[in-house]
This record gives C-alpha cells, structure tokens and sequence, in this order.
C-alpha cells in the first residue's frame, strides 16, 4: 500500500514541475512593430486648430489600446491625453476624428490632431496597451 501511495505522490509531483515548466516557458509579450510619423504642423495652426497629422507607415494598433500622450517640451507637464471613444481620439484640449471601420490605427491611415493649443514645442508618444511604439517632437506655430 506504501509503494503505491508514494508513486502517487511521485507522479504529482511530476505533474506539477511539468505544469510550472510549462508556464515559465510561455512566450514574452513583446513590443509591437509600428513606423509612424508625424507631420510637422502648419504655419498657424494654433489659429486654425489643426494642429499635426500622425500617419501610420506600418503596423497595427487597436483603436482600444491606443494612447496619445501630449507634453509641453520644455517643462516636461502633460498637456493632453488622448484615448478612444468610440468614434474619436479625444482629449481634453484635443481630438482626432477616427473614420475607421476595422478598429485599427494601420497602415496609411491618418489621425488630424485638433483643438488648442499654445504655440511652443510639445512632445507626442503614442503607446499601444503598455508599450511606448512612437515618440517625438512637433513644433506649434
């Protein structure tokens, strides 16, 4: 009866270092592969309110996963945070129209960043769920 209990014992033990082997060897979540770029606004755009375009090169991001963070460059403040509602980026100073039908920011597509701003030099990241897949800087005029 001993030896039968203790090869049970032994076969779940065997099953449990296999099931933690397992897991431990799942695959990383990795960064998302984007090329994005921005273009530089127009002269007078904080008149006109629009104030850049985000065009996405290559790659994907879910509309639902996206984030446009918005910063003053020269104090580091956050100016604006855009996410999506359904039908728009839409920040508190800022939007961007999404006329999208597959749920996805991808290849050629265009977000029109508008609404106010002052002139001055603001940093712009785009991050996709916890990754950060573009970052760089737009000067305001």
């Amino acid at each position: 009866m001993n030896k039968i209990v203790g090869e049970i014992l032994i076969i779940g033990l065997m099953v449990s270092a296999a099931a933690v082997l397992a897991i431990s060897l799942a695959p990383p979540v990795t960064k998302p592969e984007c090329e994005v770029k921005i273009k530089d606004a127009p002269p007078a755009a904080a008149t006109t309110h629009e104030l850049f375009d985000i065009l996405m090169i290559s790659g994907e991001i879910h509309y639902g996963g996206l984030k446009i963070v918005i910063f003053n460059a020269s104090s580091g403040s956050i100016v604006d945070v855009l996410t999506y509602n359904g039908s728009a980026m839409d920040g508190t100073n800022t939007y961007a129209p999404v006329s999208d039908v597959d749920a996805l920011f991808s290849s050629g597509d265009l977000l029109r960043i508008k609404g106010a701003l002052v002139s001055g030099l603001y940093e712009v990241v785009i991050v996709d769920g916890k990754f950060v897949v573009f970052d760089s800087l737009v000067n305001i005029k």
